[in-house]
């Protein structure tokens, strides 16, 4: 994968949300090699104690301002070779903007 992770959870936080992740992430993907595809499952952020870390570090650069501003220092946001594609898939669907 490249990211030196084996799989991403995604944090599993209703059944119509995770149908919306999974068309979003198949939409983002289209045209892009499988062997480069990220793996990933929805897990209740329950079982991942890590999770509530990531979401509140993304939702903070999110958030902007001064929030953003905290996270300096702290989290070096980038996008790898292997994550330019799907953000971009993203992009173009208006999942993230």
């Amino acid at each position: 994968m490249g990211s030196g992770a084996s799989a991403r959870a995604l944090d599993n936080q209703d059944p119509a949300q995770v149908v919306r992740d999974r068309a979003s992430i198949a939409h983002a993907l289209e045209g892009v090699d499988r062997r480069l595809h990220p793996a990933y499952d929805h897990r209740p952020a329950s079982s991942e104690p890590m999770l509530w870390a990531a979401d509140a570090a993304c939702w903070a650069a999110g958030a902007g301002g001064d929030w953003q501003r905290r996270l300096g220092g702290v989290v070096t946001v980038g996008l790898s070779p292997l994550t330019r594609p799907f953000l971009a898939g993203l992009l173009a669907t208006g999942v993230v903007g």
